[in-house]
């Protein structure tokens, strides 16, 4: 989905260079990065999503398994959306 997100985004390549000792690098442009994680989690776990499934009190693994995502991309979202906050008030 990150890969996806590059495309949709119409970021321009990174860039492929060899060293000396012939090993393939790339250089990457930090705010593309940053813009692809967001949209590809923003697709992979839209915040309607998580405001339904935390109104539900949906287990946290069971999303995980649902969603196939990782703990790690569900905490950035729930971070990111503010859904923890929303929800104790």
């Amino acid at each position: 989905m990150h890969e996806l997100a590059h495309v949709l985004l119409e970021h321009s390549g990174s860039r492929v260079f060899v060293t000396e000792d012939g090993f393939a690098l790339r250089d990457y442009n930090d705010k593309q990065e940053e813009e692809a994680d967001w949209l590809a989690g923003s697709l992979l776990l839209p915040r309607t999503a998580l405001q339904h499934l935390h109104y539900r009190h949906v287990p946290k693994e069971t999303i995980l398994e649902d969603y196939c995502v990782s703990s790690n991309l569900y905490e950035y979202r729930i971070r990111m959306t503010a859904i923890n906050r929303q929800f104790r008030r």
